[in-house]
């Protein structure tokens, strides 16, 4: 079976491999309006391409910057200044890119995020691919803001959470981040938010004495979500250090409802292909949360199949 766009862009970072139901794309090819998203929101579509730019591209109004062909064909690539992406206003949006290049130091909020930035906590990032950012302080994928479907893959974090920092992130696989340097807690999201979400393969590293706490999260708030392959500093804290967490799959077993310590069998790991395969403990075993009804997963499908939800995303 041919392999779709997405995987052939993204090689080696994801590969096509046997699922659980039908052969399915990890992104959407095109990206729909985003429901959450206020009528007085304006939509400016931004056509294939790459994007390079010098200084952070700033969202300040009442605007949704939306690609026309998602992620595989428009990327905003910033040139290792500062962060790319700065959403500054409450109903901001940023839909269907990969950003990437961001090296965060502008000490604007003594944040010194990398990829984006989102200085209140309503603005979103949707159907997005975040990759390869680097932050002097916190969040060298995204600070702030929620995060709805998308990937972040292979940022790093000076201080906390290398993916993710005091995000609320829905639907997201989250991988290959260190959270590194001075601080190196959270290599894959510190503090917030993460609702069916995969976070494996992430690394919490302090330069001057080596693994700390939290590979996965760190203080994190956790439901129906994967944690699973990270490394911190011992087996307690590799793949989660403080937060809660209930219908978790991790090791050792988390405190709360729900939660199992079996692998959760992902299709094939080694060439990163993270989706559960058929023998999957992970399948059916999550709970139902209110925006579920109509959601979709990383693959542009309805997430409750079978009126039950999975874990990871």
């Amino acid at each position: 079976m041919d392999k779709p766009p997405f995987f052939q862009r993204f090689q080696p970072l994801f590969t096509y491999g046997k699922m659980r139901r039908r052969p399915r794309l990890l992104m959407p090819p095109g990206i729909p309006p985003p429901p959450v998203f206020s009528r007085q929101s304006r939509t400016l579509l931004l056509t294939n391409g790459t994007y390079v730019v010098t200084q952070r591209v700033e969202v300040t109004n009442s605007y949704v910057l939306q690609s026309v062909n998602g992620p595989n064909l428009t990327t905003i690539q910033g040139s290792g200044v500062g962060e790319v992406v700065l959403p500054g206003h409450s109903s901001a949006a940023l839909v269907g890119f990969t950003i990437t290049g961001g090296n965060g130091g502008s000490g604007d909020f003594n944040l010194g995020d990398g990829g984006v930035g989102c200085s209140t906590a309503s603005a979103v990032i949707s159907n997005c691919v975040i990759r390869n950012n680097f932050a002097t302080h916190y969040g060298g994928g995204v600070y702030g803001g929620i995060v709805l479907n998308s990937v972040i893959v292979s940022n790093v974090a000076a201080r906390l959470g290398g993916g993710l920092y005091n995000s609320k992130a829905r639907n997201c696989l989250i991988v290959y981040n260190t959270g590194g340097g001075e601080g190196g807690r959270g290599g894959g999201m510190y503090g917030g938010v993460a609702e069916n979400c995969t976070i494996a393969s992430n690394t919490a590293w302090r330069s001057d004495t080596g693994y700390q706490y939290g590979g996965g999260t760190h203080s994190t708030v956790a439901t129906n979500y994967i944690i699973y392959f990270n490394k911190g500093l011992d087996e307690n804290s590799d793949n989660s250090y403080a937060g809660s967490h209930s219908y978790v799959c991790s090791s050792p077993l988390a405190p709360g409802t729900g939660n199992i310590t079996s692998d959760p069998v992902f299709v094939y790991m080694s060439t990163q292909n993270f989706h559960l395969a058929h023998s999957s403990p992970c399948i059916n075993l999550g709970t139902n949360l209110s925006w579920m009804a109509s959601a979709t997963d990383l693959d542009a499908h309805r997430q409750l199949f079978g009126g039950h939800m999975d874990l990871g995303c």
